[in-house]
């Protein structure tokens, strides 16, 4: 705040106070901060992507995709850009538009986490197999600890329908230490282990994870 009031043309402070305002929860004050900010400086590339997620987080979709696809056409060597295009033409039902955006952001970095997270479990729901388990594979080798690709893999591996690639001992493989390392205290992993140990025939075991996950969810999760 000090820096705008030295300077109230600066796009970067405007910017920054929008991220503040944010983060204390005042949306509407940080947009109109955030849209100043892009106003004074159309070239702000942070700008547009901030700019972009508050819209997004409000439902306004539109306004975000017109944000976002200046952020990345301002840095188009930038992963994070294009799966930011991509999250928001997704939220709008805009399948093949998002997928062409996160394959962008993995071609651009392939070690690039939750972009092979989101093609993985979009090429499962298409029942492209091989490549979903592919980016999945390649998630959790580019990020070891990432229990989202321990668990999205394990799924997958425990249910996919088709029998070349379900692998329930490879699931467990994968979900029993992240369960054991969490503490068996997040429910989605052990339901996970639920249907990896149903898989190999654990019938008892498979009972036990899927109580054990009930037990933790809380009423407003269901």
């Amino acid at each position: 705040e000090k820096a705008l009031e030295l300077d109230p043309k600066n796009s970067h402070a405007h910017g920054s106070l929008g991220v503040i305002l944010v983060r204390k929860g005042k949306t509407d004050e940080a947009l109109t901060q955030l849209q100043i900010a892009v106003k004074l400086n159309p070239n702000y590339t942070e700008g547009h992507a901030n700019l972009g997620m508050v819209l997004m987080k409000t439902g306004r979709l539109d306004e975000a995709t017109d944000h976002f696809e200046m952020a990345s056409e301002l840095d188009v060597e930038d992963p994070e850009g294009h799966f930011n295009l991509g999250n928001v033409l997704l939220a709008r039902g805009m399948l093949e538009e998002a997928m062409a955006c996160f394959k962008k952001s993995v071609e651009l970095d392939p070690q690039f986490v939750d972009g092979r997270i989101i093609l993985g479990n979009l090429m499962a729901a298409q029942g492209l197999f091989e490549p979903a388990v592919m980016h999945l594979e390649e998630a959790l080798a580019a990020g070891p600890g990432n229990l989202r690709a321990v668990n999205d893999l394990a799924w997958l591996l425990a249910v996919c329908r088709d029998d070349n690639i379900r692998d329930g001992a490879r699931a467990i493989q994968l979900i029993e230490p992240a369960c054991r390392d969490t503490g068996y205290r997040i429910p989605i992993l052990l339901a996970t282990a639920a249907a990896a140990y149903a898989e190999t025939g654990k019938f008892s075991d498979a009972v036990a994870s899927a109580n054990k996950a009930l037990s933790l969810v809380k009423p407003e999760d269901t």
